[in-house]
């Protein structure tokens, strides 16, 4: 989403900058980006929180009006004692730090889409710059504003957008994304759950569910499309729970 939503902000005359790990997705897809307005900083993963990166960043910040930075578990934690764990490095506090030291005006935008309860507060409203929190949800903004105490004026909410043109079904898509993935023959409802494989995204309860609407629908199937450290773990409760047949 962030190649395109480059892509889109460029085509109405912004520009834009993308700053990320040297190695990663977003570096190898911002490269395809070819616009004069268009500037790609690269910094080293592995010495997140160290000079030379904060050099590094506060000077890709410096002509930044705003800056959209997506708020994610910390760089090192442990799961079973995650409140303890929750101070590794994290993208939002480094943001600030730099903002702040240089007396940049940027404006910090953390942006989720779930609400993880022994998330930093500070990871959503960094003190001593200008910030202003997004959300994809109203469930995630009314936690948020109730869990942590955050001003319901700070937190806004951005629904998803959708690609009208890409995602509107025509029988050449249907037809290719029956041959990606496949259902058995007739099988009605045909349900999808797009994300992560994690602990958060609940794919269990969707399991159960499963279990429960089968027993009325005998013809529903469900795709589950992502990857992640719970996959194993779900496809085994598929198995267990005798719903291969209705998950993919």
């Amino acid at each position: 989403w962030v190649g395109e939503a480059a892509r889109d902000f460029l085509g109405k005359g912004a520009s834009v900058t993308i700053l990320t790990p040297n190695a990663g997705f977003n570096a190898k897809n911002a490269k395809e980006i070819e616009h004069p307005k268009f500037h790609l900083v690269t910094y080293d993963y592995e010495k997140d929180g160290e000079d030379p990166n904060q050099a590094i960043w506060t000077e890709a910040l410096r002509p930044c009006d705003v800056a959209v930075a997506t708020i994610v578990y910390p760089r090192i934690y442990d799961r079973e004692k995650k409140k303890e764990n929750s101070t590794g490095f994290h993208v939002i506090p480094f943001a600030a730090k730099c903002i702040g030291e240089a007396g940049l005006k940027t404006v910090l935008c953390p942006k989720t889409g779930t609400f993880v309860d022994w998330f930093n507060p500070a990871w959503y409203k960094p003190e001593g710059i200008n910030s202003r929190c997004i959300t994809i949800t109203a469930f995630t903004k009314k936690s948020i504003v109730e869990e942590f105490k955050i001003p319901d004026e700070h937190v806004q909410v951005l629904y998803q957008g959708t690609d009208i043109k890409r995602f509107t079904s025509t029988p050449e898509k249907k037809a290719e994304g029956l041959k990606r993935y496949a259902a058995p023959p007739e099988s009605w409802p045909v349900f999808v759950h797009i994300g992560t494989y994690d602990q958060r995204k609940n794919q269990d309860i969707i399991l159960q569910a499963v279990d429960i609407v089968r027993k009325e629908y005998p013809k529903m199937f469900l795709h589950l499309v992502g990857k992640g450290e719970t996959e194993e773990a779900m496809k085994k409760m598929a198995e267990d729970m005798d719903l291969q047949s209705h998950v993919c």
